[in-house]
């Protein structure tokens, strides 16, 4: 029985680890309020990429704004 658990215990684990690792994209949503202009980028795995969606998107924009996930 403790086998069994240890066993388990392990796969769930791996699961875990699998799950975790892997090349996770970014999805940014971004809005410019001033201009009436939005749209969404994809970023690749990395650091958050808000910073860099407000500098390819936001640079000519009084009122901009950009939500970025990871998925």
């Amino acid at each position: 029985m403790r086998r069994a658990l240890l066993r388990l215990a392990a796969v769930a684990l791996g699961l875990a680890l699998v799950g975790c690792g892997g090349n996770k994209s970014w999805s940014c949503n971004w809005q410019c309020t001033s201009n009436e202009t939005s749209g969404t980028h994809a970023y690749s795995d990395g650091p958050d990429p808000t910073s860099q969606c407000e500098a390819d998107f936001g640079s000519t924009c009084n009122d901009f704004s950009c939500s970025c996930t990871q998925g």
